[in-house]
Order: C-alpha cells, then sequence, then structure tokens
C-alpha cells in the first residue's frame, strides 16, 4: 500500500501542471479562465469503469477494447519496467503481439485509486496481481502497480499515459 501511495503522490504533483497549464494559457491569450463544475463522484465512477474495462480486455486477450480507449497520438506513452512505448501506432503493435507471447493471463485488481486532477485529468492507480501462463505451459506470477492517466478529449476520456512497475519480491 506505502508503494500506492508514494505513486499517486509522486505522478499528481507534475501533473497538475497540466490543469495549472490550460488555465495560464487562456489568461495569456486574454481570456477568462473557464471554471466549469463537475461532479467528482461522476468522473471517478467512469475512470472505474474504464478500468474494469482494461482489465476484461486483459484477461480475455482483447486487443480491441484495450486499444479502444487510447489517444491515437504519437505522444501517447506506455512506460512499463523501464521500457518506453511512444505513440499510439506502437503501443498497438506492443499490444496487438500478446497473444503469441502468452496462452493466458488471470489479473486482478485492488487497492484502486482515482484522483481527479482537473474537470479533463484524472489518474487510475492501482496494485495488481497476475498469473501467466506462457506458451510453453509454464506459469509466472507478479504482482505491481500500474496508473493510467486520463484525458477528456471531445466528451471522452482517453488514456494518454500507462505507466506500470513490477514489484520484485523482497520489495514489498
Amino acid at each position: 500500500m506505502k508503494y500506492l501511495i508514494a505513486l499517486a503522490w509522486f505522478v499528481s504533483l507534475p501533473l497538475t501542471a497540466l490543469a495549472q497549464e490550460e488555465i495560464v494559457t487562456q489568461m495569456e491569450e486574454n481570456k477568462a479562465p473557464v471554471m466549469r463544475s463537475y461532479n467528482e463522484d461522476d468522473v471517478k465512477q467512469e475512470i472505474l469503469k474504464l478500468g474494469e474495462s482494461v482489465v476484461r480486455a486483459l484477461n480475455e486477450a482483447d486487443t480491441e477494447t484495450l486499444l479502444r480507449d487510447f489517444w491515437k497520438s504519437d505522444s501517447t506513452l506506455f512506460l512499463i519496467d523501464g521500457i518506453k512505448i511512444e505513440g499510439y501506432e506502437a503501443i498497438r503493435s506492443a499490444l496487438e503481439g500478446i497473444p503469441t507471447r502468452r496462452k493466458d493471463l488471470v489479473l486482478d485488481v485492488d487497492n484502486e485509486q482515482v484522483i481527479i486532477l482537473s474537470e479533463n485529468i484524472a489518474l487510475h492507480v492501482v496494485q495488481f496481481h497476475e498469473k501467466v501462463i506462457h506458451m510453453d505451459d509454464s506459469i509466472s506470477r507478479g504482482q505491481g502497480v500500474w496508473s493510467t492517466l486520463y484525458k477528456k478529449i471531445q466528451d471522452d476520456w482517453k488514456i494518454i499515459m500507462v505507466h506500470e512497475s513490477h514489484i520484485r519480491n523482497g520489495d514489498n
């Protein structure tokens, strides 16, 4: 749990700058900052529902569903255990290759937290536990933390960054 709290705190600090940057840009353009009201509980429920969809898609090797909510941009990021995959097409290629690398995945998440950074930016942080059955029938188990940064673009929540870190035995 201490990793989840530390990651949420660490990631949320620079991300609040995204919301501040939006207001500063509006002010520089001599526009009054737009302050919209939104229901935090509704946003959290939307993000949790998207997270459920991701877990289901990973467990079912459903690449189409996994890709549906990614921002189709060269700026989209997927960071996993020190590896940086940049751009929607590169992420698509990596995700489409999953079914050829494993037979099955059983993924469970817990300790979910949704941090609302602004009306159009939210961070979803979870701890995960996984059991992977590889193509040679060997089994590996792991656990870790992932965070997904969502931005509301044209009324849809889109994934603009995913960070996933596995926790090695002895780290917890």
